[in-house]
């Protein structure tokens, strides 16, 4: 992982690549309730069922983790079982909601801020564990396995989340992590300066600059007249 190297981040296409993960994040989507279907097919919903890794679903992935959701807007599906893995259900209703956040953790305090884009309004039975722009957000339950959900896209940005978070992570499943002292803010420059170096190193930067310097300016050329 960039930020942190202690973490090994895969992108997994079987269910048995499950069988080695600490942590799960099922991430958001633009087609929550197909997306669903695809976890049901694809043997992906009893993989989530089965595990003792940490589950961390995003936006769409939080949805699909509850009890059930209620679409007549994107999908059109009606009432759709989920994977039952959290206490909530979620009916998609309009406006969407569009919106940059912020808020904080309930047991540590780290701060955390992202954005939200969706239809679906999570309703939880229980517990949070976010408080997001002021109001309770998010679900959590630690058994079977700790499952957590949120709708806040970008929170693992937040350094002090991403670091206690994946702490309590390692320490549960018994695996060695070291913060990384690198901040998500400095990681993008970091990338840039080394995408910067390998295009000095092999690209010809004079040849490029000619080739350039002759083009034809946009709206010059044939056709444009």
């Amino acid at each position: 992982m960039l930020i942190e190297p202690d973490v090994e981040l895969s992108w997994v296409e079987r269910p048995d690549d499950l069988a080695r993960a600490d942590l799960i994040v099922l991430p958001g989507s633009r087609a929550t309730v197909n997306d669903l279907a695809w976890l049901r097919t694809s043997g992906f919903a009893d993989a989530l069922s089965s595990t003792d890794a940490w589950i961390l679903g995003i936006c769409g992935g939080y949805q699909m983790l509850g009890e059930r959701i209620e679409d007549d807007l994107e999908s059109g599906e009606g009432i759709v079982p989920g994977l039952a893995l959290l206490p909530t259900h979620t009916v998609f209703t309009a406006p969407k909601t569009v919106s940059r956040s912020a808020g904080h953790t309930h047991d540590t305090g780290a701060g955390v801020s992202g954005y939200q884009i969706r239809w679906g309004r999570p309703q939880v039975s229980g517990s949070s564990w976010l408080q997001i722009d002021g109001e309770e957000e998010g679900a959590a339950v630690t058994r079977p396995t700790p499952t957590y959900g949120t709708s806040l896209h970008g929170l693992f940005d937040s350094d002090g989340f991403r670091q206690d978070f994946l702490t309590q992570v390692a320490l549960d499943r018994k695996r060695d992590f070291t913060p990384s002292p690198t901040t998500y803010a400095a990681a993008p420059d970091g990338q840039a300066d080394r995408l910067a170096d390998w295009i000095e190193a092999e690209v010809d930067m004079w040849h490029l600059l000619n080739v350039t310097a002759s083009a034809t300016p946009p709206g010059a050329g044939p056709g444009w007249r």
